[in-house]
């Protein structure tokens, strides 16, 4: 890997301290060689979930960029029938004024604030799913979509009194043709609750999806601080020439500066 000279595609005014709210960038390469990206432009919260991202467009390679009031039509993860994939984050459901249909589970400590664990099975369809958008090929509309694939071990999380979706953090396309869907989620197993990465695939680019694996946590005890972490959070992929994959895990969070994995 080569890097060049760093530029600033978008950055927060200078006296803010606090942190974000410029966050979470996904920049991609559009069908006609522009650079695109969209970032996040609010708090650092379950409650901003669902929001309108800012987005911007590099002509020259990443050098200079400017501003889109919205993202290009053609952007997102182009599958192998011309149809185009992207995440999409629902609003949480708002549970601050109303009760949850059940028992909390357990809870658990999500960067030094605890969260309340459910049962997924206790909401209702309206209030579940994996959500994301298709662009059929030759299409003009993005067509909103969704799975209910069970994940195991996966726990909905009460944070702040939003309940978050389960989420496609990230769409990896395999050699094969396959579409990979990368999930972080809370996991409650052996007694234990702890982030996990889990992995969807699917076979038709994107309109139906089966579980694949998981990857759990294993507290690694050489480092000083492995029963506060959160887990593994913001997993990626790489398929590799040998046919293998390699899998990056992130322990990082207020606590400490965690080790990948």
């Amino acid at each position: 890997i080569t890097l060049g000279r760093p530029c600033v595609i978008a950055q927060a005014p200078p006296d803010l301290r606090e942190w974000g709210p410029y966050q979470f960038p996904k920049v991609e390469r559009l069908e006609d060689g522009r650079l695109y990206c969209s970032y996040h432009v609010a708090e650092d919260s379950v409650a901003a979930y669902g929001k309108s991202r800012a987005h911007a467009v590099s002509e020259d390679g990443g050098t200079t960029w400017g501003t889109l009031e919205s993202a290009p039509l053609k952007s997102g993860l182009l599958l192998p029938d011309g149809s185009r994939i992207r995440e999409k984050t629902p609003a949480a459901p708002d549970y601050r004024t109303r009760l949850v249909p059940g028992c909390r589970l357990c809870q658990a400590v999500i960067s030094a604030h605890r969260c309340d664990l459910y049962e997924p099975d206790l909401f209702s369809q309206e209030e579940s799913g994996i959500h994301y958008e298709l662009l059929p090929a030759g299409g003009k509309d993005w067509l909103p979509m969704r799975t209910d694939v069970h994940l195991p071990f996966a726990k909905r999380t009460l944070d702040g009194g939003f309940l978050p979706y389960f989420a496609f953090s990230r769409l990896r396309l395999a050699p094969d043709g396959a579409l990979w869907g990368l999930v972080y989620a809370d996991t409650y197993r052996e007694h234990t609750a702890r982030m996990a990465a889990l992995f969807l695939v699917s076979e038709d680019c994107g309109r139906t999806w089966s579980y694949r694996s998981s990857v759990y946590y294993e507290p690694d005890k050489t480092d000083r601080h492995w029963a506060l972490c959160t887990g593994f959070t913001e997993p990626d992929v790489a398929f590799l020439p040998d046919g293998s994959l390699l899998c990056l895990l992130r322990t990082n969070d207020v606590h400490h500066f965690g080790p990948l994995y």
